[in-house]
């Protein structure tokens, strides 16, 4: 079923299922259609659509939905009604060049809409870095994910930078605004090229944003 009117080609598509108990499906065109996302309300690792890819496509005014069954990433369930946010970034085009940071980054960015996709590997380290985000302007926003299995927390990680000084939100809890040296955004090392994040050790929460070997992805 195609999904139209939106006047553009989304690459972040965010999809809920309104009458049911159902997780939110995250899809973004970085990663590539089949992957998927549970948002907000879960924990879950990255889960590849392969039989049934849910999300087929992102169209130029839209986005076409299959039937996916599985996870529970219901996204076109019959007589069922639906939300989708959608944001542009840059047509699923990315860039594997942004090395001016600790880790490298691949980023898929539109610099109009103040909006980029990125993409890295843990390194396990346990102390401060840096990431490039490619916005060509400081960070105000950041929400990241451990795509794969995290051992000390998978839930999606949110910074704005009027929280206070170290402060961080997990978007899978009822928590109030948390506080911590490690594993949060070092707004003194954000830049209009690059988001720093403090890292005291390699567990905890400097676990959670760069676990050894695992993928991450960050909306910024």
């Amino acid at each position: 079923r195609a999904i139209t009117g939106l006047g553009f080609q989304p690459d972040w598509v965010w999809i809920k299922e309104r009458g049911n108990a159902a997780t939110y499906a995250s899809y973004d065109s970085s990663r590539g259609n089949t992957k998927v996302l549970g948002m907000a309300n879960t924990t879950a690792a990255e889960y590849t659509q392969s039989a049934d890819p849910g999300l087929e496509s992102f169209d130029s005014d839209g986005f076409t939905v299959d039937y996916p069954n599985t996870h529970d990433y219901y996204i076109n369930r019959s007589s069922q009604t639906y939300v989708a946010w959608n944001w542009r970034v840059n047509g699923g085009t990315t860039s594997t060049s942004h090395t001016q940071g600790d880790i490298d980054t691949t980023i898929q960015v539109n610099q109009d809409a103040g909006i980029s996709i990125v993409q890295y590997q843990g390194d396990g380290g346990s102390s401060n870095f840096t990431l490039a985000h490619g916005l060509g302007a400081k960070p105000a926003f950041v929400v990241l994910k451990d795509r794969d299995t995290n051992g000390n927390n998978n839930g999606y990680q949110a910074w704005h930078h009027k929280l206070d000084t170290n402060g961080y939100f997990y978007l899978s809890g009822s928590d109030a605004q948390g506080t911590s040296t490690n594993g949060t955004v070092n707004v003194s090392a954000n830049t209009t090229n690059l988001i720093g994040w403090q890292r005291s050790s390699s567990s905890g929460g400097g676990q959670t944003i760069s676990e050894s070997g695992d993928n991450f992805i960050m909306y910024v």
